[in-house]
């Protein structure tokens, strides 16, 4: 929607995953590869389901890695690719994703008023409200 590249990462128990999202050349957007939230019953907070205490430096790792990436224009950034790390059987893998014609985001043509609203709290965090 901004047209600014998106270092994605998000954690859960013992898993971890990256991407990146660089808007234009027919590459794929965050809604292409998550168009719907999960339903709140699929996503318990941090607190509530708990998290390996080292897992949000080693996604947030692979993130900065992406951004330096990105910032300098060097190697080849997760772009269409979900790299999945699964910290009890320490391994990686990565799955490949494109982009959506049909997304709302990015599709042709986008239409952008179908876009779901994200307006639910996640990870026990509520939405910031502005004050008068």
């Amino acid at each position: 929607i901004l047209q600014k590249p998106n270092v994605h990462g998000s954690i859960f128990r013992f898993d971890g995953q990256a991407t990146t999202f660089i808007p234009g050349d027919n590459r794929p957007c965050y809604r292409c590869l998550f168009p719907e939230p999960p339903p709140p019953e699929l996503a318990p907070s941090c607190q509530e389901a708990g998290v390996l205490g080292v897992l949000p430096g080693i996604i947030g790792m692979i993130q900065a890695v992406e951004a330096i990436k990105v910032l300098l224009g060097k190697g080849e950034p997760l772009v269409g690719r979900l790299l999945l790390y699964d910290a009890l059987e320490q391994r990686f893998r990565e799955v490949n994703y494109v982009r959506d014609p049909h997304c709302p985001a990015c599709g042709d043509p986008p239409m952008k008023e179908l876009l779901p609203e994200y307006t639910e709290a996640s990870c026990a965090v509520a939405p910031h409200r502005a004050t008068a």
